[in-house]
């Protein structure tokens, strides 16, 4: 019954997280110290917050990402998983990527509490190489500046690709989730601008063509997450506060009272119902 339930568990994490987008289930699934490794990532995912911005930024650029397992290995409390992931950027590009991957998973208490992913490759050696054409023609440090100048342009074209604005409200929701132990931040337009890959100029100009603001959509997402924060979660409501950039608890209250003409203690208590 042990090993049912873990692999149930990874089903439904699998299928219905990152299949589906069901985010709100996380954590049925997810133990509260959840750590996630990710090969070539070197910070890890901690947390369902995290984990839960890591899916919804993903689904983001692949709305169709899925996950399709081809082995299973279940022993104790851990499961290995091997498994071939195949999505297509969002907006009707015809790039795809299929990626075979194995995902270990760690158990307590009938949740995940510890994942590992590594990329599996289908060559027994990978590489990166230059010609020495271009060795000669370019000093180190020329190749350095111009690779980073090719990544910037890079990564304007695909938030081209990207929807413009599911893609600023997941830079900002990830900029609000990174305030967790840390002091009260809201979002600067020059963070986000940087992490969607274009100017703050820029940002402002295709926010305005998309009939709103930068204000406004920080706004938006607060009030998304305060109310996340009091329906699914016991937290104090001046952590909430904090975590939502707000310096002081009296002005969290103002706002949320603006937002749904309730205070936040009263909306806490409604849900609970």
């Amino acid at each position: 019954m042990h090993r049912n339930i873990q692999g149930y568990v990874v089903a439904r994490y699998l299928g219905d997280v990152w299949n589906r987008g069901r985010v709100d289930i996380l954590d049925e699934l997810v133990h509260t110290d959840y750590v996630g490794h990710q090969s070539g990532r070197p910070v890890p995912c901690v947390g369902a917050c995290s984990l839960a911005r890591v899916v919804r930024a993903a689904r983001v650029a692949f709305p169709d990402l899925h996950f399709e397992v081809l082995d299973q290995i279940q022993d104790a409390d851990r499961v290995v998983v091997r498994c071939l992931k195949r999505a297509k950027y969002a907006e009707g590009h015809d790039a795809c990527i299929d990626i075979e991957q194995m995902l270990l998973f760690r158990f307590q208490d009938g949740r995940i509490i510890e994942q590992w992913s590594t990329v599996l490759f289908s060559s027994y050696e990978n590489e990166l190489a230059f010609t020495r054409m271009v060795e000669w023609i370019l000093e180190p440090h020329e190749l350095e500046f111009r690779t980073e100048a090719q990544a910037a342009r890079a990564m304007g074209e695909v938030a081209v690709r990207i929807p413009f604005l599911p893609h600023v409200r997941a830079c900002i929701r990830e900029s609000f989730d990174s305030n967790e132990r840390c002091e009260a931040r809201a979002p600067e337009m020059k963070d986000v601008a940087r992490r969607i890959g274009m100017s703050p100029r820029t940002l402002q100009r295709r926010l305005q063509q998309a009939g709103t603001t930068f204000k406004h959509e920080v706004d938006r997402i607060r009030q998304e997450l305060a109310c996340e924060y009091l329906a699914k979660t016991a937290r104090p409501l001046k952590d909430i506060a904090l975590q939502l950039g707000f310096f002081e608890s009296t002005s969290f209250f103002r706002s949320f009272r603006r937002w749904t003409h309730m205070s936040p203690l009263q909306f806490r208590l409604r849900a609970a119902e």
